[in-house]
């Protein structure tokens, strides 16, 4: 009787080259749109790394410009009779439409976290103080997790503050102990600045209330001193 044999299945090995064999053409495009993909990212992100650098220089030389402009040196007031503060504006006011230009321009990211923090400090010392706690609001609001944005609520209160918008200045001080007070330098000064609003409305309950918080949670800070002072003087 004949032994039959069993049909050897193949191998892996003779799998895999038998499927490279009959799919060639199909795998030499797979490749190619792989490549092509891959230059498509990098073309892209050296796009985006091209803008990114072409925005950083553009707001860099926006703060030159401020900077340039807020040091005016005091003795060219004196040569000009005394048209270098409408100078000044007049170049803060063409400075703040740069400004405003570049952001609509730009998207998300490091330049515009510094034009708009710049374009409030620009507000801010235009005197138009309304607008300068409004920008500083949102630009603390936006990128909360800077580390300028304790800063801009502190500024977003000082300029709530000159504008006679009391309440929105506690609110704003009290904002950056609640968020920062483990993180920033600012928050004891913040806190101090509502003790210091509490005490100049006649809350003298709630002055006193706050500057004892600031001796609590501060105890070494120099504003924590200072709350020390006005209690000696309240209670």
């Amino acid at each position: 009787m004949a032994v039959q044999h069993k049909e050897q299945k193949p191998g892996f090995e003779k799998k895999l080259t038998i499927f490279l064999t009959s799919n060639k053409k199909l795998l030499i495009i797979i490749a190619a749109v792989i490549v092509v993909a891959v230059v498509a990212v990098g073309i892209t992100v050296s796009v985006l790394n091209s803008r990114l650098e072409k925005h950083t220089a553009e707001v860099e030389l926006l703060q030159e410009k401020y900077v340039e402009i807020m040091n005016n040196p005091a003795e060219q007031a004196e040569d000009q009779e005394g048209q270098s503060d409408e100078d000044q504006r007049d170049a803060l006011t063409k400075l703040s439409e740069e400004i405003s230009d570049f952001i609509n321009s730009t998207g998300n990211g490091y330049p515009q976290l510094r034009a708009l923090y710049l374009q409030a400090s620009v507000s801010y010392q235009l005197e138009d103080f309304g607008t300068a706690a409004v920008q500083f609001s949102e630009f603390a609001k936006k990128y909360k997790d800077s580390h300028l944005a304790p800063t801009a609520l502190m500024n977003a209160g000082v300029s709530y503050e000159s504008a006679g918008e009391m309440a929105a200045a506690v609110d704003h001080y009290r904002l950056i102990f609640d968020l920062y007070k483990d993180s920033s330098a600012e928050a004891p000064h913040a806190l101090f600045s509502v003790g210091r609003l509490y005490e100049r409305q006649g809350n003298i309950s709630d002055a006193i209330s706050t500057y004892r918080e600031l001796s609590t949670e501060f105890p070494e800070s120099e504003w924590a001193k200072l709350g020390v002072s006005r209690l000696i003087v309240l209670e």
